[in-house]
């Protein structure tokens, strides 16, 4: 199977800018990010502007990309795909959820979008079983229900259906944003534009090939003036409706093309090499998941220490977040080991 060294790298570069954009988020005045500041800083919002509309398009163009690889190299029926995404993505969150988002935050009594200030353990889980307190895992409710739809339409992602695959798409989108935008459960009102974003990855690999012989520089160039097109497009983006939309659509496309160029350079095929990226790349989505709460606890020692300098505070912030993800996914990747050695281990005794 061809490796796409590029989608490995767009994701590892948005993993680190979703924190920062969390990081961000407390100088934002964001509805959906409970502790913030008390004031806002117009240096934070315009890059949290940028970051905020673009992180998870990115993922889930990348998600349709490597669905659209898979494709090519197993045919599963419609049952076997959804039970393998099942475990993939809702399996994850519910582990998450029991395990690590409802007891952090019911223990250090951090406050987020479905879950009030004082909830108790109890009011945690079940807010949490209803899809409504996700904070980062949303991601992994959102991109289920989005994978399950092109599982089950997965015939107008062959390259001679694509014309009928993308009038399907936006139609769906059309009928999610309208019939599911009061549904605050399982991120069911989320998805919309995510339809759209996870086929236009699917349909971005049978271009890919001709897309790789581009030359280093054009592909370079071609990403900055898309990034610096959607820089401006992202600051009216939380006014105009289809201004956010355009700039979803475009972001993901623009930033796959800056890490096929950035492929294309020696610097980053050692960088490959090297046992901190494998790690990195591994350890990717757990990554991703563990930086709460370490952003909110790193956000509460900072900002009253240093919080009227934004840039220092957010610096500090994200230092810190990243430092205790790390750590605690070592941690867990050592037990997980060790659960698997014994699990081995206890399975030949039996043999």
């Amino acid at each position: 199977m061809k490796k796409y060294n590029y989608i490995d790298l767009v994701k590892m570069i948005t993993m680190f800018l979703v924190i920062l954009c969390h990081c961000l988020l407390f100088f934002s005045d964001n509805p959906y990010w409970v502790v913030n500041a008390d004031y806002e800083s117009y240096g934070a919002k315009f890059l949290c502007n940028i970051l905020n509309y673009s992180v998870v398009p990115v993922f889930v163009f990348s998600a349709g990309f490597l669905f659209q690889v898979s494709m090519q190299h197993k045919e599963s029926s419609i049952t076997d795909a959804i039970i393998k995404r099942a475990k993939r993505l809702l399996l994850p969150y519910l582990l998450y959820g029991l395990l690590w988002l409802v007891p952090t935050y019911t223990l250090f009594d951090i406050p987020s979008y479905g879950r009030p200030e004082g909830s108790s353990l109890t009011d945690g889980y079940k807010s949490m079983f209803l899809g409504m307190f996700c904070d980062v895992a949303w991601f992994l409710l959102m991109l289920f229900w989005v994978s399950i739809i092109w599982i089950i339409l997965k015939s107008l992602l062959k390259r001679n259906r694509l014309i009928v695959g993308s009038v399907v798409a936006v139609a769906l989108y059309f009928a999610t944003h309208y019939l599911l935008a009061g549904i605050s459960y399982y991120t069911l009102s989320q998805i919309d534009i995510y339809i759209v974003i996870f086929f236009m990855g699917a349909s971005f690999f049978w271009i890919a090939d001709k897309t790789e012989k581009l030359s280093m520089p054009v592909l370079i160039t071609i990403s900055v003036v898309g990034i610096l097109i959607c820089a401006i497009l992202a600051q009216y983006a939380p006014i105009y409706y289809w201004t956010l939309c355009v700039f979803e659509i475009v972001m993901p496309v623009v930033m796959v093309l800056l890490a096929m160029g950035l492929c294309k350079l020696k610097l980053q095929t050692r960088i490959e090499d090297t046992r901190i990226y494998k790690w990195l790349l591994k350890h990717n989505m757990d990554i991703y998941l563990m930086q709460a709460p370490g952003m909110y606890l790193s956000f509460r020692l900072f900002y009253p220490l240093v919080g009227q300098n934004c840039a220092l505070c957010v610096i500090l912030c994200y230092i810190l977040t990243i430092a205790l993800d790390i750590f605690i996914v070592l941690v867990l990747s050592y037990i997980r080991n060790g659960l698997h050695r014994l699990y081995g281990a206890v399975r030949r005794e039996n043999v």
